[in-house]
């Protein structure tokens, strides 16, 4: 019977093990990074003991000396695992990969990623083998290399791509990991790794078969029992199950999470708000606005209503990309409307909301865009929104193809479409090739992106899509809301610089950035535009824009199709800044736009510097987290305007330098 007891202890004993470290390291998320530290000091215990009991059991080969160098083995093990989880080993989340890294990158920082973790691991094994070998129980040296392989062969497999990531199990420390690992069928170290461990778990069963003492019989066993846990454990990875489920039939919820909502027979709903919201801080992800006041003639200078930061601030994060919501001419055009008009549209469009400003507009839009019609909606999101779902839901056998980097308000129209939807590589016209000519012959495909993406600035090959789109016969859809206004000799998006408007079905633009006012719209065929006025709810059962703004986006429309002053002098003053930035140091990312990034990495750490920037220089930048931008690649996002002045650029080029001295940044990767 004594292997049969020493596989049920095993068993037990690294179940038991695995899901406290798991729901230790839960806790500790839960409470904020200075409990996880807490955590791991708490466990200093574990290492402690496993170091003497291991030293103690070298030269022990009863049974109880067995069990001794396993759980001494499994103790070392857990307070490592636990220091890795809570990330106290890999320090702060700064590590993540954007989606459309290169193979040979994240080859190469997989393997750093991965050697870096697992320093611990390896230098604890390599010190059991140096004290344990030659000695007559070897089992705690033999317990701890089967999880060495394990976890490190686990974390390979992730890297390299397995066929289904269950990443539920990743504590907070380790969110960023994810962007490290591949999604895809097979790699090659799966079958390798799955064989080395059923190998190892055969040779032990060998030798189990072939000793006859009692302490010999019982760690062959505890051995062959630990290696076909591993190998099981490399399959559950590969499966969807959430590993709170593997754990939750032993181990109860974290009470943080049932803490205060119920009261008597009544659900505590702001207790369960509060929770989450709590946790949003704990992550460093909760926003803060800054309470602002614009002064009309002085743009980019605000009047700042927050208690720690100056009377005045210069804002660097506006998307009024030309200063456009302060020109007379617009704001002209929105009193001369109000005193004409009154202030709000009465309604809907389709009961007495459709003023003669609209009508207007968007015969200026379709002008701009040289197509025959377009539809005005009240923001861009609802634009997308609207567009998308009506396009997917309503065209026969629908299939969207969209960008992996596409803009949150067209995945909620994607997945409002209900249809059949493929994401395709960002900016990758050979990934969409390839997935449109994989979809069936009846498909009507939608091909959905955008020319500007305004967290990394980067510009799509509209080119190169668009005659993707016309060889499989596809409706393309662009998003130009960071264009337009912006790109082209009348402020048409890069699909007019690019002289492709003509080859686009549909292209979707904003008043709210460029042109300084508010509201979204598409333009494209008379069909198509009375095909979406006529479906899509997001138009029928919305208050139409006020007629004033209207007037005034006609204005600003019209004088940035005649007038390149403001995109000329923006244009400059977007490369008197990149240059400064790289004079002094200061890491951006590269790209053709006017949206300059500055990556950090880190959300509590770029919650501080954007303080630091407002309180200290009268600065105000918004910093940039999840879920606007991954886990991992938060940043400060500064779009120059024509109205900076060369003092401005200076001001804040001194004060990021200052910053990155005291804060410690690296100059190479923010």
């Amino acid at each position: 019977m004594t292997p049969w007891i020493a596989s049920i202890i095993a068993l037990f004993v690294w179940w038991f093990s695995t899901g406290a470290i798991l729901m230790a390291v839960k806790y500790a998320d839960r409470a904020g990074p200075q409990a996880r530290l807490t955590t791991v000091i708490c466990g200093l215990p574990m290492i402690l003991l496993g170091a003497y009991g291991f030293w103690w059991s070298l030269d022990n080969t009863t049974i109880f000396g067995v069990y001794v160098a396993f759980l001494s083995a499994l103790g070392i093990w857990g307070w490592i695992e636990l220091a890795f989880l809570t990330g106290t080993i890999t320090g702060p989340n700064t590590h993540a990969l954007p989606q459309h890294t290169a193979e040979w990158e994240r080859f190469i920082r997989a393997w750093g990623t991965l050697a870096y973790h697992e320093m611990l691991l390896i230098a604890a094994l390599i010190a059991m083998f140096l004290t344990g070998w030659g000695h007559e129980n070897g089992f705690g040296m033999w317990t701890f290399a089967v999880l060495f392989f394990a976890r490190v062969s686990a974390k390979l497999n992730l890297f390299l791509g397995v066929p289904r990531i269950n990443v539920d199990f990743l504590p907070d420390a380790l969110s960023h990991l994810p962007s490290h690992f591949r999604d895809r069928k097979m790699n090659w170290l799966f079958p390798i790794s799955t064989t080395a461990l059923t190998f190892a778990a055969a040779c032990w069963l060998e030798r189990l078969m072939a000793v006859q003492t009692p302490g010999q019989i019982t760690g062959f066993a505890l051995l062959s029992a630990l290696t076909a846990l591993a190998l099981l454990e490399h399959w559950v990875m590969v499966l969807p199950v959430p590993d709170e489920k593997l754990w939750r039939w032993m181990l109860p919820a974290p009470k943080s999470t049932q803490k205060d909502t119920l009261k008597g027979d009544i659900m505590d709903f702001d207790a369960l708000f509060q929770t989450q919201l709590d946790d949003l801080k704990g992550e460093g992800n909760y926003r803060i606005f800054a309470e602002l006041e614009r002064m009309s003639g002085s743009f980019p200078k605000a009047k700042c209503h927050d208690e720690d930061a100056p009377d005045q601030v210069t804002v660097w994060c506006s998307n009024d990309y030309l200063g456009m919501g302060q020109h007379p001419a617009v704001s002209k055009a929105m009193v001369d409307a109000v005193q004409a008009y009154g202030t709000g549209a009465g309604g809907t469009r389709n009961i007495s909301g459709t003023n003669h400003a609209h009508k207007e507009l968007e015969k200026e839009l379709a002008d701009l865009h040289n197509k025959e019609a377009a539809l005005l909606f009240t923001s861009g999101y609802v634009s997308n929104w609207a567009a998308l779902s009506t396009l997917g839901s309503r065209l026969p056998n629908a299939v969207i193809l969209s960008d992996e980097l596409n803009h949150a308000s067209m995945i909620e129209g994607i997945r409002h479409a209900k249809c059949p939807k493929v994401i395709w590589k960002h900016n990758d016209p050979q990934d969409l090739d390839r997935k449109l000519a994989a979809l069936p012959a009846n498909a009507t495909k939608i091909v959905a992106f955008e020319s500007v993406y305004s967290m990394d600035g980067d510009i799509a090959p509209i080119r190169e899509i668009v005659e993707v789109c016309e060889k499989h016969g596809a409706l393309s859809y662009i998003d130009e809301v960071h264009a337009v206004g912006m790109c082209g000799p009348r402020g048409g998006g890069v699909a007019e610089r690019e002289g492709l408007m003509d080859r686009i079905t549909l292209i979707e633009g904003t008043l709210g950035k460029a042109f300084g006012v508010m509201g979204g719209y598409i333009t494209g065929s008379e069909a198509m535009c009375d095909f979406i006025r006529s479906f899509a709810s997001g138009f029928i059962f919305t208050t139409a824009l006020p007629p004033a703004v209207a007037a005034a986006a006609q204005v600003s429309i019209q004088h940035l199709k005649a007038s390149n002053s403001e995109r000329d002098l923006q244009k400059q003053k977007v490369a008197y800044l990149r240059k400064r930035l790289d004079q002094e140091g200061i890491p951006h990312l590269d790209n053709p736009s006017h949206i300059i990034p500055v990556m950090i990495g880190d959300p509590v750490k770029t919650r501080m510097l954007a303080d630091y920037l407002m309180q200290t220089y009268g600065i105000y930048v918004q910093p940039i987290n999840y879920p606007t931008v991954p886990k991992g690649t938060e940043r400060l996002r500064f779009t120059p305007s024509p109205l900076h002045s060369t003092d401005d650029i200076e001001h804040l080029v001194m004060a990021l330098k200052e910053l990155w001295k005291q804060c410690a940044i690296s100059h190479a990767v923010a």
